[in-house]
C-alpha cells in the first residue's frame, strides 16, 4: 500500500486575498496543503486597507479564507524559523501568530478600540520596514544607480560571471548570518556552520535577483512589502512549492532561474 505525498506550498499573502474573493479555487486538497505564514497574517493585519471601509470587506474575506483553506501554519518570523531550524531550542517570540489568528477569527466583531491598536501597531510595523529596509537599500541604490549609468550592457555581463555571482550569494548569507545573531545573541558562531543554506537558496538567489532589478530598472522603486516578500521565500525549501500571483516576483524569480519552486 503506498502512502500519497501532498506537497506543501507556501502562500504569498495575495493568494488568500485571491481565495478569499472567489477568484481563485484552493487547490486539489489530495495532492497539496496550503501554508499560511506569520508574514501572511502579519501583513493583513498591518495593512492600511484597515482604514478603508471600501476595502474592509476584503481584508475580512482573506482572513476567511486563511481559517477555511490553510492546512497548516508556521507560527515563527522568519528569522526566528532559520535560528528554530538550527537548534533544539524552540521559541516564538512576542507578535507570535499565536496572538494573531485570534484576531482574525473574530474580524466581523473588531471594535473601535481594537481597530484603532492595530492601527498603531501597523505604524509601528512600517517604521520597521521603513529602517530595516527601505532607507537603507533605497540609499544604496541611488549610489549603484550612478555608477552604473549608461553601462547597463557591462553591468548586465559583469552580473553573469559566476565568481560574481558566487560572492553575492556569500553577502547574502552574511546577511542572514547578521540577522541571526543580532536578534539571537546567544547563538555559538560554531553552530552558524551548520546552516543548509541549499534550503533558503531561493531566498538567496531572489534576493539577488531583485537587487540587479532594481539596479537595471530605472522606474522599479523599493516598496515597503518587498520585504515582506523576501522574507517569506524563507520559508520556501526544497521539498515545497510557493504560490504568488504576482508578476513582479515571478519574473525575479524567474532571472533567479528558481522557477521550478513556483506552484502554477
Amino acid at each position: 500500500m503506498t502512502t500519497n505525498h501532498k506537497t506543501k506550498v507556501i502562500c504569498d499573502t495575495n493568494i488568500w486575498y485571491k481565495l478569499g474573493s472567489g477568484e481563485f479555487q484552493k487547490p486539489d486538497p489530495l495532492k497539496y496543503d496550503l501554508i499560511c505564514t506569520f508574514v501572511n497574517v502579519k501583513e493583513i493585519v498591518s495593512s492600511n486597507n484597515f482604514l478603508l471601509l471600501s476595502k474592509f470587506e476584503e481584508i475580512k474575506n482573506a482572513c476567511r479564507a486563511i481559517l477555511e483553506y490553510a492546512d497548516g501554519y508556521i507560527f515563527e518570523n522568519p528569522i526566528e524559523y532559520l535560528k528554530n531550524e538550527l537548534t533544539d531550542i524552540i521559541t516564538i517570540s512576542e507578535g507570535k501568530l499565536f496572538d494573531l489568528i485570534p484576531l482574525i477569527t473574530k474580524i466581523d466583531k473588531l471594535n473601535r478600540e481594537e481597530l484603532d491598536l492595530i492601527t498603531l501597531e501597523s505604524i509601528k510595523w512600517y517604521q520597521f520596514l521603513d529602517a530595516y529596509f527601505v532607507f537603507p537599500v533605497t540609499s544604496a541604490l541611488k549610489k549603484d544607480r550612478e555608477l552604473i549609468l549608461g553601462n547597463n550592457k557591462k553591468f548586465r555581463e559583469i552580473i553573469k560571471n559566476p565568481r560574481v555571482l558566487s560572492l553575492e550569494r556569500e553577502k547574502v548569507k552574511e546577511q542572514i548570518l547578521y540577522d541571526l545573531t543580532s536578534q539571537y545573541k546567544y547563538l555559538d558562531r560554531k553552530l552558524m556552520s551548520k546552516i543548509n543554506y541549499s534550503n533558503v537558496e531561493l531566498y538567496i538567489n531572489a534576493r539577488i535577483a531583485y537587487i540587479h532589478k532594481l539596479k537595471l530598472d530605472k522606474i522599479m522603486t523599493v516598496q515597503r512589502n518587498d520585504v515582506g516578500d523576501l522574507f517569506q521565500l524563507i520559508y520556501v525549501n526544497r521539498d515545497t512549492l510557493y504560490w504568488t500571483n504576482e508578476g513582479r516576483w515571478k519574473d525575479i524569480i524567474g532571472r533567479a532561474r528558481m522557477s521550478s519552486y513556483l506552484f502554477h
